[in-house]
């Protein structure tokens, strides 16, 4: 994949670049699980998608093609690897429904959305230098390194899913054995929440790979921000 800068995902070519994780076959399995829900969820509005963490956009632009009734802003703390992740969309014919934003997640999301997605950096920074070598060397630690115990952006991203997915669905991909605690996280962070349902999803393997929230809160959120465009890397 590394050599010839693309990869498949989906069934779609994306290129990927030193700059961004290059995306694997499990992270499929956040696609199914959005479609699934929309399949059991008639709008007539567009969906408002939210990719945290977008890389290559491989989750927001297959979304984007998958859901032609939809728009998505992907954040990433990677200027480079925002613009990978606008040439995918444009390549995949996406880009005027995708915005991005460079921002760390920490600093807010913005929304309200419908569907959160996140693959965020996972790997406990001590397990680092243990990854296989075609991991360690190639995909940028950046979108590896998920501090002490793996799990710092869980905890960002569960303290603040009450007002960026106030009435919607969220999905995140989990390490192997991280799945119970981020269902414990984002279960503390919807104190207050009407009705929630947080749940592990397994992969094609049968590992516990995803962990799957739907939220009512029955209320307007907080805040309602619009989604931003960094001048800069368009």
């Amino acid at each position: 994949t590394r050599v010839i800068g693309q990869t498949e995902f989906y069934g779609r070519p994306f290129k990927v670049t030193p700059d961004v994780l290059d995306p694997r076959p499990e992270s499929e399995g956040i696609v199914d699980l959005v479609l699934a829900f929309v399949g059991a969820t008639p709008r007539g509005q567009p969906w408002r998608i939210c990719d945290v963490g977008t890389g290559s956009g491989c989750l927001a632009v297959t979304l984007l093609a998958e859901l032609p009734n939809a728009t998505a802003v992907a954040i990433d703390i990677s200027a480079s690897a925002l613009e990978v992740a606008q040439e995918n969309a444009r390549a995949i014919g996406v880009a005027g429904r995708l915005n991005v934003k460079c921002a760390d997640l920490r600093d807010g999301l913005g929304g309200p959305f419908d569907i959160l997605v996140s693959n965020p950096p996972y790997i406990r920074s001590g397990d680092i230098d243990g990854l296989e070598t075609s991991v360690r060397n190639h995909d940028p630690h950046l979108a590896l390194d998920g501090g002490g115990d793996g799990l710092t952006f869980y905890r960002a991203l569960s303290g603040q899913l009450s007002d960026v997915v106030p009435d919607g669905f969220a999905v995140f991909e989990v390490g192997h054995d991280q799945a119970a605690a981020v269902v414990d996280m984002v279960n503390d962070g919807l104190t207050g929440c009407a009705q929630r349902d947080v749940r592990s999803e397994p992969d094609l393997s049968g590992i516990a790979r995803y962990v799957a929230v739907r939220t009512r809160y029955g209320r307007a959120p907080k805040k309602e921000l619009e989604p931003a465009v960094d001048p800069t890397i368009m």
